[in-house]
């Protein structure tokens, strides 16, 4: 009989996924693997995602399985998540399910769930990421069971190691309030997990890499900064990035969650300072906590020369969250205190993800229209037969993605790219709809196509694109 909290923690994690679940479309990577059904994962140093799913498939090529394989990932997470809850809790019951669903529910992370065929592994990172933590720290067996779970979270999705580098963090203060431990053990278990991560790190790096078939787009995003001056204003440049996409959650309705749960946090702190027969170790603790958080937030990608600073990387921005309510929990007695601020949170979460799974829907079906639209004039114009393409600016977004940005600005950095300059989900999604196996012009011969492109005649003009040819060679110009 399955633990009757674990069922209840997996039908939250659910019912907060359903709207993505039953509604999401194709979303920037799918559409390339929605026509040539290829996995590519190795590529980009994620070769656990793709034995996985090439030991499922046994084949040559990947059929869409969502959302059979995310609905798999959610309830094995919920079962860890629920258990690494209670460990940090002490306890089982309400507080531990209640806080389960935090690492998922961050609205960074509906990028992530927005892909059909990435989810998956990307809710398997983040569960290997938390599975230490549900493991014993003083046996050898959980210590070689945790550097393994690190370095299958990294041959997952890289960004989910954050989570793990946060949580050590929260451990510190978990062990001064909640246990109530003396210096030396937490220390042994701080040093546990810095072994943890440096073991898994870099059996990552120089066993699982060496071994893969890595492309130049991950060699390029994760080039190590160098210990220079211009290194570390890269470093901080990379972290000013990070906070102004951060920050742009408070230019949304996340403002009020996040500042009522902001607000009792330090009322939390007061009273846990003021109960602690240590105040000022428990204060000290809280303190190293939130410089831990405020450092590993943005992720490790900020020590990168090149890193992707998008929404879908910032996946430890959870443990904020986590730990906010996590404090919540440890300080108040009255149960509503602590589970009002949680739900009120949830909900704004629930919220931001049916509006982006509908904004995304609605912004493929538009694309899926111009991509016809295109394709139609083609074959009027016998031109669908060419096999070289440029496609030159962008059609505005859908009403109810323009409209979700607004409401969410940092929808913007998460939105549906397809028609895009020289972005490749333009050439798939018109392969989508009847071309086959075009290219794009390289970029040399691109900026002498277009510029010829000014003296032509159109060959179609309407109200969003227009259509040339120029040296044998399509000119779509929106």
């Amino acid at each position: 009989m399955p633990n009757r909290h674990i069922v209840i923690a997996a039908g939250l994690t659910l019912f907060y996924a359903i709207p993505l679940l039953l509604g999401t479309s194709y979303y920037n990577d799918d559409i390339f693997r929605s026509v040539w059904s290829y996995y590519g994962w190795q590529g980009d140093g994620r070769p656990l995602a793709e034995a996985i799913y090439r030991t499922i498939t046994t084949g040559d090529v990947l059929p869409d399985y969502f959302p059979g394989m995310t609905i798999l990932a959610l309830i094995l997470y919920s079962a860890v998540s629920l258990k690494v809850c209670e460990y940090f809790i002490g306890s089982k019951g309400i507080k531990a399910i209640v806080l389960s669903l935090c690492f998922l529910a961050s609205p960074f992370f509906v990028s992530n769930l927005l892909f059909r065929y990435d989810s998956f592994f990307m809710v398997l990172s983040v569960t290997m990421a938390i599975t230490p933590y549900i493991l014993h720290t003083n046996k050898i067996s959980s210590f070689v069971l945790s550097v393994t779970a690190l370095v299958a979270s990294l041959s997952l999705y890289q960004a989910a190691i954050a989570l793990f580098i946060c949580l050590s963090a929260i451990e510190i203060f978990m062990g001064a309030y909640v246990k109530k431990e003396n210096y030396k053990n937490i220390t042994k278990v701080l040093i546990i997990r810095a072994l943890t991560f440096l073991l898994g790190t870099i059996a990552y790096l120089k066993v699982i890499i060496p071994i893969t078939n890595v492309s130049y787009y991950f060699l390029n995003f994760n080039k190590i900064v160098p210990l220079t001056y211009s290194g570390l204003e890269t470093v901080l440049n990379n972290y000013k990035n990070s906070y102004i996409l951060i920050l742009k959650l408070l230019d949304s309705p996340f403002l009020y969650p996040i500042a009522i749960m902001c607000a009792a946090f330090v009322v939390a702190v007061c009273v846990m300072c003021f109960r602690s027969t240590k105040p000022l170790f428990t204060f000290l603790t809280i303190v190293i906590v939130l410089c831990a958080l405020v450092t590993f937030i943005p992720g490790v990608g900020v020590y990168g020369q090149n890193p992707s600073i998008i929404p879908r990387t910032i996946i430890g921005i959870s443990a904020a969250s986590f730990f906010c309510l996590y404090a919540l929990c440890c300080s108040f007695k009255r149960k509503w205190l602590w589970l009002a601020p949680a739900v009120f949170f949830y909900f704004t979460n629930y919220l931001f993800l049916c509006a982006s799974t509908n904004a995304v829907r609605e912004d493929f079906r538009y694309a899926e229209s111009l991509a016809t639209r295109i394709v139609s004039n083609l074959d009027r114009l016998n031109l669908s037969k060419h096999k070289e393409f440029i496609i030159d600016g962008r059609p505005q977004h859908s009403g109810v993605m323009e409209s979700t940005i607004n409401i969410y600005p940092f929808m913007n950095n998460m939105m549906l790219d397809t028609f895009s300059w020289g972005y490749d989900g333009g050439r798939f999604i018109l392969m989508r709809n009847g071309l086959n196996d075009i290219t794009y012009a390289n970029n040399d011969k691109r900026d002498e196509i277009l510029l010829k492109a000014n003296d032509k005649t159109t060959l179609y003009a309407g109200n969003v694109f227009a259509i040339y040819l120029v040296d044998n060679i399509v000119v779509i110009r929106f």
